[in-house]
């Protein structure tokens, strides 16, 4: 139930900038022969971006948008596109609120 929240609300934002923090897997950058003492934990990530998509499983969000000078938004690519399991969301909010300056 707090999974169908989170989503509902995420998708009243959609084509806003927010702030999503995250826990990701994690892994230590020498793989090989890891000791007990050297056992890595998850990751918490705050990522920030624009919020393209709010789906059942997951969210998209992109952290630039690149349009034509003159040009239409409907024309728009995206860059640093992430894609984020919506049960890795641990909160999230807007990072400016709409018609702000």
């Amino acid at each position: 139930m707090a999974g169908e929240t989170i989503r509902s609300r995420l998708e009243d934002a959609l084509g806003e900038m927010v702030v999503i923090r995250w826990i990701d897997s994690a892994e230590p950058s020498d793989n090989a022969d890891v000791e007990s003492h050297e056992l890595p934990r998850p990751q918490d990530i705050e990522q920030y971006g624009i919020l393209l998509r709010a789906a059942p499983d997951h969210i998209v969000v992109a952290g630039a948008v690149k349009t034509e000078a003159g040009g239409s938004d409907e024309n728009a690519t995206y860059d640093y596109v992430i894609a984020i399991p919506t049960v890795a969301v641990l909160q999230w909010s807007l990072l400016s609120p709409t018609g702000g300056g």
